[in-house]
């Protein structure tokens, strides 16, 4: 035992250091006394599992909550106003396709499906009511939608802010999508009217 080599383990990261070393190499934490090799090999291998798992709970923390607990998602100022956008243009959308269903069919006689372009109006108006919610109340639509799917997961995944950008980047699409369907709305009753 007397030729044994004497090591220091750094208690932060598990780090081997010289028996005279007083401060951790890699870290900088203070050491303690000095232990056999074998002592300093069970002892680097516990703190390797405990800075495993600290660092598995810390990732784990990043991207899910506890299942039970509703999830608040932050609303930019951004959102806010495309949120009013889409919210004012869902609206002229339903009512052009209320109005729609009332005009003359000026398409009497051609191939223009004109009940079909009204309930498409209809399904566009309906999903861009859910996009509105959705870009206003983000938190309470995927707290919702989990709760319908909570059997699959053991915590709730939280949308990261990327998720969240790239949602806005689908809302514009889908806004500009409806402007340009109640564009086509303002046209067909223009030509109803007009007869022109």
């Amino acid at each position: 035992m007397e030729n044994e080599i004497l090591v220091k383990v750094c208690s932060k990261c598990g780090i081997f250091n010289s028996e005279r070393a007083e401060k951790c190499e890699s870290c900088g934490t203070k050491l303690d006394e000095a232990i056999g090799q074998k002592e300093a090999d069970e002892l680097s291998r516990e703190i390797e599992k405990r800075n495993k798992k600290i660092s598995e709970d810390i990732a784990e923390a990043k991207t899910s909550g506890p299942a039970e607990k509703k999830i608040d998602l932050p609303v930019s100022p951004f959102r806010k106003v495309l949120g009013i956008i889409m919210a004012v243009v869902t609206v002229v959308m339903t009512l052009g396709a209320i109005i729609l269903i009332f005009c003359p069919n000026p398409f009497e006689g051609t191939n223009m499906a004109y009940g079909e372009l009204i309930i498409g109006g209809f399904l566009l108006s309906f999903l861009m009511a859910y996009l509105t919610v959705f870009c206003l109340f983000p938190g309470k639509v995927w707290s919702a939608e989990l709760y319908f799917s909570s059997y699959l997961y053991s915590q709730n995944p939280i949308p990261s802010d990327l998720a969240l950008n790239m949602q806005c980047v689908a809302f514009i699409f889908f806004t500009l999508m409806a402007i340009g369907f109640i564009v086509l709305e303002v046209w067909i009753m223009f030509k109803a009217f007009t007869g022109v």
